[in-house]
């Protein structure tokens, strides 16, 4: 029978230095088996020191929204405001991507920029996923697959909510993923893993959600996707979401993970594991 492989994966690494702290304490305990780190956030240098003192399974966190970008803001116009920051969320950039607005020319000289200063910094990249989901819009997924080849990139991350209802960005995101999982197998360039976990439950995982996910962990591929951190107080001053992330850092920190992971049989690795099949336990 194919083995159940699960990764453990934080995103938004290296946006502020609550959460590189709380996925670094985590990491070393082995209950996170990768990350993905944002060259945009404002903790990058930390993060980037902790990535190599620790020899961290780094992705990159593509980011076109709530952070400063990387490229002059001349040449990318499209992508920022007034005050030279990218749009302040997802909504105001889906609304001028949806406008024909966005540049996509910028997007490129941008993302370019991000691989290369995560590069720059000694670390390679596994994997590539976005922050708030934005690789997977037809038109910028072509180009996260493109960028990917060019960076030798391993696996991209194939969004998809189990719970869309009545949201018109999650029903978005899901067909979205239908779209870009043919262009995947099209290509047979990058990779996705069989199933991701956590979209539906972002900043808001607890202990009986943790449960479930590892209780329906398949044979193959899987990726939980967690948002760890430390001082709430803090990272709420800089974005409005609604997220405890307190509270997903100190449910993972109790969990009994190795248990739950013993009980289904399920392997914890990291992306760079699967590329060179290296099992973490």
């Amino acid at each position: 029978m194919t083995p159940k492989y699960l990764v453990i994966n934080a995103d938004d690494f290296g946006l502020d230095s609550a959460v590189n702290e709380a996925i670094i304490e985590l990491f070393q305990i082995q209950k996170i088996s990768s990350i993905s780190l944002a060259a945009n956030g404002q903790a990058f240098d930390q993060a980037a020191r902790f990535a190599k003192t620790f020899n961290l399974d780094v992705g990159i966190h593509l980011t076109l929204v709530g952070e400063k970008p990387l490229a002059d803001t001349e040449q990318i116009k499209s992508l920022v405001g007034s005050d030279r920051h990218f749009f302040k969320n997802r909504y105001i950039f889906l609304q001028r991507y949806g406008c024909g607005i966005i540049r996509k020319s910028e997007v490129v000289h941008e993302w370019s920029l991000q691989f290369q200063k995560i590069i720059n910094a000694g670390l390679s990249i596994s994997h590539l996923d976005s922050h708030q989901h934005l690789h997977m819009l037809p038109g910028l997924f072509e180009i996260a697959l493109q960028l990917g080849r060019e960076y030798h990139v391993h696996f991209i991350r194939l969004t998809r909510f189990f719970q869309p209802r009545f949201n018109p960005f999650k029903l978005g995101v899901n067909l979205c993923s239908r779209i870009d999982a043919r262009l995947l197998r099209k290509h047979q360039t990058l990779k996705s893993l069989d199933r991701y976990w956590g979209m539906d439950q972002s900043g808001r995982l607890n202990k009986e959600i943790w449960r479930q996910f590892i209780k329906q962990c398949r044979p193959g591929t899987q990726e939980i996707m967690c948002h760890p951190g430390k001082r709430n107080n803090v990272l709420k001053k800089h974005y409005q979401w609604p997220f405890d992330w307190e509270k997903e850092y100190r449910t993972q920190l109790g969990l009994d993970l190795q248990r739950l992971l013993d009980e289904e049989r399920i392997r914890l690795v990291s992306y760079a594991g699967l590329m060179k099949g290296n099992i973490l336990s």
